[in-house]
C-alpha cells in the first residue's frame, strides 16, 4: 500500500487529509506539525510521497524542510498552502517538487496530483478494491464488487452499481486507470463492463442484469476470451 506522510501544523485540516487519503485506498501512517519531527521520523521510517504544507512549526518553513529531504532522500513531495504570493512562489519555483496545491481544493484534484507524482513508481490502479467517487460533497468508496458496468456521456461518467447510478464529472478513460484490469473490460467506446457480472452474451451485445450493452465488433472475442478464463 503506498505510504503518505502528512506534514501539516493545523490538527484538523491535517486529520481531514488523512481521512481522505484512506478513504482513496493510501495509507497514513503518521501526521508530523514541525521540520524537525519530520526529518526524525523520515530517519526511521520510509514513505513513497509526502503532503507538505509550506507553514509549520519548527526551525524552518515546509520548502526550506523539502530541500533539506530531496538532498537526502527521492521522495515526491506535494505543496499544499494557502499562500499563492509572488515571494512564495518564487522560492518554490526553485524546488523540485511534484505539484504545488492551493487551499481548499477537492479531493479530486488532490487524487490527480497524488496520481501524477507516483505514475512512474506504481501501477496506475492507486486504489485497492475500492473506486472512490464524489457525492454530493462526500467522498464514497465504491467496492469493486458492487459495480455492474460505466458509460460513458461526455466529460462525464455513470457508474451503475447495484444499488443505484453516480454520475461522475470525469471522463471513463480517467477512471479507468483507478479500476482492477483483470475485473474490468472495455467493450465498446462508451461501456466498461465488470465481466464477473455479465449473465450472457453473443457477437453484438451482452447482458448484466435486465440491462443489454452493446458490443463493439472485435470486442467479442475479448470478452470471451476473459469469461473463459
Amino acid at each position: 500500500m503506498i505510504r503518505i506522510l502528512i506534514v501539516e501544523y493545523e490538527h484538523e485540516v491535517a486529520e481531514n487529509f488523512r481521512g481522505n487519503l484512506i478513504l482513496l485506498g493510501f495509507d497514513v501512517p503518521r501526521i508530523v506539525s514541525d521540520s524537525k519531527e519530520c526529518l526524525e521520523y523520515l530517519n526511521v521510517e520510509s514513505v513513497d510521497l509526502i503532503l507538505m504544507d509550506i507553514k509549520i512549526q519548527g526551525e524552518c518553513d515546509g520548502i526550506d524542510l523539502t530541500e533539506k529531504i530531496l538532498s537526502k532522500w527521492n521522495i515526491p513531495v506535494i505543496f499544499i498552502t494557502a499562500f499563492a504570493d509572488k515571494a512564495t512562489l518564487d522560492r518554490v519555483s526553485k524546488v523540485s517538487y511534484s505539484a504545488f496545491l492551493l487551499k481548499p481544493f477537492t479531493v479530486q484534484v488532490l487524487e490527480s496530483a497524488i496520481y501524477l507524482s507516483l505514475k512512474g513508481k506504481v501501477s496506475n490502479r492507486i486504489t485497492t478494491g475500492t473506486l472512490c467517487v464524489r457525492d454530493k460533497g462526500f467522498t464514497v468508496p465504491i467496492p469493486f464488487s458492487e459495480i455492474q458496468y460505466l458509460k460513458a456521456d461526455g466529460l462525464y461518467t455513470k457508474i451503475f452499481t447495484k444499488y443505484r447510478i453516480y454520475l461522475v464529472r470525469d471522463i471513463m478513460k480517467n477512471i479507468q486507470v483507478k479500476l482492477d484490469e483483470d475485473i474490468f473490460l472495455r467493450v465498446h467506446k462508451s461501456y466498461l463492463v465488470n465481466i464477473r457480472e455479465v449473465k450472457s452474451y453473443n457477437y453484438r451485445e451482452l447482458t448484466i442484469g435486465k440491462n443489454l450493452i452493446p458490443i463493439t465488433r472485435g470486442f467479442s472475442k475479448n470478452l470471451a476470451a476473459r469469461l473463459d478464463l
